[in-house]
C-alpha cells in the first residue's frame, strides 16, 4: 500500500507470490486527496487501512477501508469527524483476528502543535476519539500495536512549550480497556533528552496474546548518538520493567520487530571504523531477557536496517553500499 498523486493504492499478493495490479482504495470524493498510509494485517489474512485524507469539504481526517481475507477492499469510512477545526497527522493502526481495530494519530489543535488522539472498534465503526496524550503538551510519535484477544496499547512523546533542549519530555503509553477506549497514560520515561521532533519518535509497541507488553524508545545522547531503551510489563495492567540499554550508542535508533507469539527483535547497522556491521538480538517474553548481540552482516557503509518476523523466524533486511541498490536479508530459525 502506497500513496501516489494523492490516492492510496494498493496491490494483493495471491498465493504464488504474484501481485495484482494496484487498486485505489481512498476516497473519490471532488478534491479529495490521501497522504501517509498504514495498514495493519492479522494471522488470518485480512487487512485494515488508514491513511489521513483532505477534500475541498472537510480539513484531513482519519479514514479507514477494510479488505477481508481472499477478498477486496471496501469502501472508505471516516474513522475521525469531518467537522474537526485542524487536521490530523500521521495515523497508525492494529488489527487483531477477533475483528477488533485501534487507531491513533496527531491531531493538530491550535494550528502550531499536536496532541495524539486514538480510538478502538471493530474494522468499519469506531468509538468517538478521544485525546490520549496531556492537555497543554506537544504530543507525536504516535504508535499502536494490538493482540489477538483485542487488547491495544498505544504510545507516543510529549513535551512542555516551548520545545527546547531542557524542556520537559516524556514518553507515555496508554492501554485499551475492557469497556472500550484507552485508559489513563503511564509514564515509562521522562527526560529532557527524549527523542521528539522527529519521525522516530515516540515508542514502538507489541503485546503478546498473554498480555505482555513491549515497549522501544530512543534518548539523545548528544547531536550525533542514540540510547535505546526497552521496558517490558509482564502483564496488563502491571508494573513496566525498564531495561538496560541493549544496544551500543548509536547515529540512528534501531528498527524494532514484535512475534505475538512472544519475543521481540532490535536490529541496527553499528560503525567500526570504515565498515559497518549489521547486527540484531532477541528479546524473550515474558521475562524480557535479551539474547546476544549477533553479527548479521558486514559491509563498507550501512544504509536501510528493516526487522521482521516470519511466522516465528527473525528477519534482518539491510542494504550495504557495496550492493547498490539491493536491499537483501538475513534470517534464522525461531528459537
Amino acid at each position: 500500500m502506497w500513496a501516489h498523486l494523492g490516492k492510496i493504492e494498493a496491490a494483493i499478493a495471491t498465493a504464488d507470490g504474484r501481485w495484482s495490479a494496484s487498486t485505489q482504495i481512498s476516497s473519490s470524493e471532488r478534491g479529495a486527496v490521501g497522504v501517509t498510509p498504514d495498514l495493519a494485517v492479522d494471522a488470518r489474512g485480512d487487512a485494515l487501512a488508514v491513511w489521513a485524507e483532505k477534500s475541498l469539504d472537510y480539513v484531513p481526517i482519519v479514514r479507514a477501508a477494510y479488505r477481508p481475507a481472499g477478498g477486496q477492499f471496501g469502501p472508505a469510512v471516516d474513522v475521525s469527524p469531518r467537522n474537526a477545526v485542524y487536521g490530523v497527522l500521521s495515523p497508525k493502526v492494529a488489527l487483531s483476528s477477533n475483528g477488533r481495530s485501534a487507531v491513533v494519530w496527531e491531531q493538530d489543535v491550535s494550528g502550531v502543535n499536536t496532541a495524539v488522539e486514538g480510538t478502538v472498534g471493530s474494522v468499519n465503526a469506531w468509538q468517538p476519539p478521544a485525546q490520549l496524550s496531556s492537555p497543554g503538551l506537544w504530543a507525536q510519535g504516535a504508535h499502536v500495536a494490538m493482540n489477538a484477544r483485542g487488547e491495544a496499547m498505544a504510545g507516543w512523546a510529549e513535551a512542555a512549550l516551548p520545545i527546547g533542549a531542557q524542556s520537559a519530555k516524556r514518553v507515555q503509553v496508554a492501554a485499551s480497556q475492557p469497556g472500550g477506549g484507552f485508559g489513563p497514560a503511564v509514564t515509562l520515561d521522562a527526560d529532557p533528552r527524549v527523542l521528539f521532533g522527529d519521525p522516530r519518535s515516540g515508542a514502538s509497541l507489541g503485546v503478546t496474546t498473554g498480555g505482555t507488553a513491549v515497549a522501544v524508545w530512543s534518548r539523545l545522547i548528544n547531536e550525533r548518538y542514540f540510547a535505546t531503551f526497552v521496558a517490558v510489563q509482564s502483564q496488563a495492567g502491571g508494573t513496566w520493567r525498564t531495561q538496560p540499554c541493549l544496544v551500543p550508542a548509536l547515529r540512528t535508533p534501531p528498527t524494532f520487530a514484535f512475534d505475538p507469539s512472544g519475543s521481540g527483535l532490535l536490529a541496527w547497522g553499528q560503525p567500526t571504523g570504515s565498515r559497518t556491521v549489521i547486527r540484531a538480538r532477541t528479546i524473550a517474553l515474558p521475562s524480557g531477557t535479551p539474547g546476544p548481540a549477533e553479527a548479521v552482516a558486514r559491509g563498507s557503509g550501512g544504509s536501510v536496517v528493516l526487522s521482521a518476523y516470519a511466522g516465528r523466524a527473525p528477519v534482518v533486511g539491510f542494504g550495504l553500499r557495496e550492493l547498490g541498490a539491493q536491499l537483501v536479508y538475513s534470517t534464522r530459525p525461531a528459537g
